[in-house]
This record gives C-alpha cells, structure tokens and sequence, in this order.
C-alpha cells in the first residue's frame, strides 16, 4: 500500500502513468483546498495494491476490512475506485482501488454499491 501526503510522495512509486496522474491531481487537491495543508489533520491519498490485505486496513488508521468502509461517495476514475472516508469534520482520507483482476470479487461488490451515480 502507497500511502500520499505530498506530491514529493509520488516520487519513488513506479505507478502506471496514468494512475500517477490521478493520484498526483487527488494529493494537489488537498494541498489546495486544506491551505496550509497537514496530512495528519486534514488527511491524505492511499493505493491499494495486489497482495495487500484487505480484510483489515488498520495500516490506514481503519477497523475496517475494504468490503465494510463506509465510504461518504465512491466514484470510478483511471480505472480505479476512488473512495472518500471522513473520520470527522476535517481528516478525510481517500483510498484509490485499482479495477483489477486480483481485487476481491466481495470488495468490488461493496465499492459499486457505494458508487456515486449523479
């Protein structure tokens, strides 16, 4: 699992360009709109990768399993699952999940039911 709280962040992963892009455009979002910007207050971008585990994302701080977060909106970009969990009034971390094959049949079933369709 990546975990993004700077642009700096995105350095050292080797990602498909298109999914850098996506990510880099997430973590440029908060640094704007969270001006002065602190991932540990105002939160940040996290990958989720082949091989992690899903069951428990307490790396990320959650007592969740991907198939029970309750995310606030997900929505489908890059062809990844971009969800937004808000812990509160301000830290919210957003988890990007790429549509791949080894993603759990479960997990994608969770993430299109909380799809955002509007």
């Amino acid at each position: 699992m990546y975990i993004f709280k700077s642009l700096r962040d995105l350095k050292g992963a080797r990602l498909p360009l298109e999914i850098s892009a996506l990510i880099r455009g997430l973590v440029g979002d908060l640094i704007v709109a969270c001006h002065p910007y602190d991932p540990e207050a105002d939160g940040y971008v996290a990958l989720v990768e082949d091989g992690d585990d899903l069951a428990e994302l307490s790396a990320l701080g959650l007592p969740y399993g991907l198939d029970c977060v309750p995310f606030e909106a997900v929505e489908v970009e890059a062809g990844c699952y971009v969800g937004v969990f808000l812990a509160n009034n301000q830290f919210g971390l957003t988890v990007v999940v790429p549509d791949a094959p080894w993603l759990p049949p479960e997990c994608r079933s969770a993430l299109e039911a909380q799809r955002d369709f509007t």
